[in-house]
């Protein structure tokens, strides 16, 4: 592939993913991808994602045919008990 056809290439795939943020902002509100970076060599492919807030057992993996979800969530509650009343606070991230 000629230098001129990949960069070519490279401007529409910058121009597609705008596309996509600007859906995803429209629908989700100013919702932003996570950093991934993606590494394969022989015998294996490693997925690295940077998930600000999130420990590794708030994130869940899911396989399906050739597919791969990563879906993070994050949730906090706590409650205490004041003179008789009692209050409970909870807190959602996904």
């Amino acid at each position: 592939m000629a230098l001129k056809e990949f960069i070519k290439i490279n401007n529409l795939q910058k121009e597609i993913n705008n596309i996509f943020e600007k859906v995803n902002e429209g629908v989700f509100g100013n919702y932003k991808r996570p950093a991934i970076n993606v590494s394969q060599n022989n015998k294996s492919v490693t997925i690295n994602v940077e998930i600000k807030g999130l420990n590794k057992e708030d994130i869940t993996l899911k396989v399906n045919h050739n597919n791969l979800e990563i879906l993070g969530e994050k949730k906090k509650s706590s409650s205490k008990e004041n003179n008789g009343n009692y209050f409970e606070k909870s807190s959602y991230k996904g």
